[in-house]
């Protein structure tokens, strides 16, 4: 999607190399080979003791201005294609996160130590968030001139056309359902069954009810919908890829709501104009830094915070249209993704004049 509105709002010419195992190891979005306006070249892939080499060809890194690799661990190898950019006078760049988000243990620091020895020897960075380029730029003590901030977001472009050509979606408006919804995979981290729980909690002692509309699939996708079958209040959708039909069920909520780590899928309810109730918690994605407290959404300090949050919310019908409006605005303003090619044009260009 990014690399499509690169080719056509700034005529870049994107080279995406992956390996050519990766559709069938990729749990997630799949690239869309039919609608790609940039070149995709699929490589053999090496595997040492959990590392993974990328066997690109020397003729695909020269023939580019400049190679950006991911930052991951698992593909530390991959450093080694610094020497063909440097004899080549191709600029190396790492794209990333600053740290593991979703980990603090002792072998995630060492990795993360052993990451930044790649990003000290490269020839730029490109951050998530602006507070990631902060943490770039602090915590690991790069040049702010070699971070660049992209602002990572979603397709605010059709995500904003959707919102014409629907009117209020597939969920049917009713004045004594509360509609939530919990967008993104279901995995350990994410806390699923605590949001499920904390709605189920709720109806036990409210009179209207509340309904969550669960958007995504992960490893606790079939547990968790076998376990509240028989709830009706609990609507699991599995994994949704097609933009227009998460469009139908996301115009028809009233605000979203994470017990547990959140990352772009709080800027993509957002650019529905649908507020976020949070947990507070040190194992958030950068994109995370997007919620401002009591401006574009509710941070909740616990659990029993989260449950009251929901109920307030809920019935404060003024502070749900300001967050609601907010989160809109903001997405569609600053974290649009038309401002995310801006900002990774100039970063590109401003790597290469150095």
């Amino acid at each position: 999607m990014l690399y499509n509105y690169l080719t056509d709002l700034h005529g870049l010419q994107i080279t995406f190399i992956l390996s050519d195992s990766s559709d069938k190891k990729f749990e997630g979005f799949r690239t869309n080979y039919n609608k790609s306006k940039f070149r995709i070249v699929k490589v053999n892939s090496l595997n040492f003791f959990g590392f993974e080499y990328l066997q690109i060809p020397h003729t695909i890194i020269k023939e580019n201005d400049v190679f950006i690799n991911v930052i991951s661990f698992k593909g530390l190898l991959n450093l080694m294609h610094i020497l063909t950019c440097r004899k080549n006078g191709v600029k190396f760049v790492f794209w990333g996160h600053s740290r593991n988000f979703q980990s603090s243990s002792f072998i995630s620091i060492l990795k993360d130590k052993i990451k930044i020895y790649g990003l000290k020897i490269s020839d730029g960075v490109l951050a998530y968030t602006d507070k990631e380029k902060s943490r770039f730029v602090k915590d690991h003590k790069l040049k702010e001139s070699k971070v660049f901030s992209l602002n990572n977001t979603v397709d605010t472009i059709k995500i904003k056309q959707l919102q014409k050509d629907y009117n209020r979606g597939a969920i049917k408006s009713n004045l004594k359902v509360i509609n939530i919804c919990h967008l993104g995979r279901l995995h350990e981290l994410r806390k699923t069954e605590t949001s499920i729980k904390a709605v189920t909690e709720i109806n036990l002692k409210e009179e209207n009810k509340y309904r969550l509309h669960i958007i995504g699939e992960g490893s606790e996708y079939k547990f968790l919908k076998r376990k509240y079958s028989e709830n009706q209040n609990i609507i699991f959708y599995g994994a949704i890829e097609d933009e227009n039909k998460i469009a139908e069920i996301m115009l028809g909520i009233d605000f979203c709501i994470n017990a547990g780590l959140i990352g772009l899928n709080l800027i993509h309810a957002m650019a529905y104009g649908k507020t976020n109730v949070v947990i507070s918690s040190k194992y958030h994605s950068p994109e995370f830094d997007y919620l401002i407290d009591g401006e574009n959404g509710i941070l909740a300090n616990d659990y029993p915070e989260f449950v009251s949050s929901i109920i307030e919310l809920s019935k404060n019908s003024a502070l749900l249209k300001k967050l609601n409006q907010n989160s809109y605005t903001i997405s569609m303003k600053k974290y649009s993704i038309k401002a995310m090619c801006l900002n990774f044009k100039n970063a590109i260009k401003c790597i290469q004049e150095t």
